[in-house]
């Protein structure tokens, strides 16, 4: 009987101990409607401008996608006081400093840095937009998780959140000979499903500029219609992948020149 209990304890003891549950890292604040948030007390009132305006792009998201996740199950939302904290808390010491919000489908997490100190890279703005942008990726994930366009998802989130600046394009798809050098459809749609972070920052850029390019020349409908759809890209748009980038590439060249005049 001794031995059974000794067994049952040091089950429950190994189960605690080697939780995935990383929400463990962080103390617990408070929880909204929406979200349960994560973070030390001198983020609280980073904590609150987050809680602003995540609950209010959550109802936007809600009202795009014509979609309300459940909430037995509540977002977590983890606030991590510094990059280098964040990065190290997802065992991940290398990420480059642009990557300041993930979201986990694992245990429905956003994580990101407080916007108050976001680094070197990032603004508070641009690190709300990142945050945004998290949260806009989790609703695509959960409404179209079937989707086989993986860049599609990506770009989408990204467009809605407004995270790129025309300056962030340039940095990232033209190269120091001034060409342009973007990923294609295929290997964004490949190191999504093979790499856990992406190879560079070109990679979500691209993916951002191709859904940009859908919304504006065909619409809203039609960009969802890409999401939901398992079909290849030119059933959708009917016109051949190798067409629709060359068409990118060119509308992209428009929009280099035009802001260097």
């Amino acid at each position: 009987m001794l031995k059974k209990s000794l067994i049952i304890c040091f089950i429950f003891l190994g189960s605690f101990l080697f939780s995935n549950d990383k929400t463990l890292d962080l103390p617990f604040y408070r929880e909204t409607d929406s979200f349960q948030v994560y973070c030390n007390e001198e983020d609280h009132p980073a904590a609150e401008d987050v809680l602003y305006d995540l609950d209010q792009y959550y109802k936007k998201c809600c009202n795009d996608f014509n979609y309300s996740p459940s909430t037995l199950d509540k977002i977590k939302l983890k606030i991590y006081p510094d990059i280098k904290t964040f990065h190290s808390m997802l065992n991940e010491k290398n990420l480059a400093q642009w990557k300041v919000a993930r979201f986990s489908s694992e245990d429905r997490a956003i994580s990101l840095v407080s916007p108050k100190n976001p680094g070197l890279i990032h603004t508070e703005e641009t690190a709300m937009k990142s945050a945004k942008y998290a949260l806009g990726y989790f609703f695509i994930c959960e409404k179209y998780p079937k989707s086989s366009l993986k860049f599609s998802a990506l770009g989408l989130a990204i467009h809605m959140a407004q995270v790129y600046s025309k300056d962030v394009l340039q940095q990232n798809l033209i190269n120091s000979n001034g060409e342009i050098e973007m990923p294609s459809i295929f290997q964004i749609d490949q190191a999504m499903m093979k790499y856990k972070e992406l190879p560079s920052r070109s990679y979500p850029v691209a993916a951002y500029v191709y859904m940009q390019f859908i919304i504006t020349n065909w619409g809203w409908d039609k960009a969802i219609e890409v999401l939901e759809n398992n079909s290849s890209l030119e059933s959708i748009l009917e016109v051949s992948q190798e067409e629709f980038q060359k068409m990118c590439i060119q509308n992209f060249v428009k929009i280099i020149i035009n802001l260097r005049l």
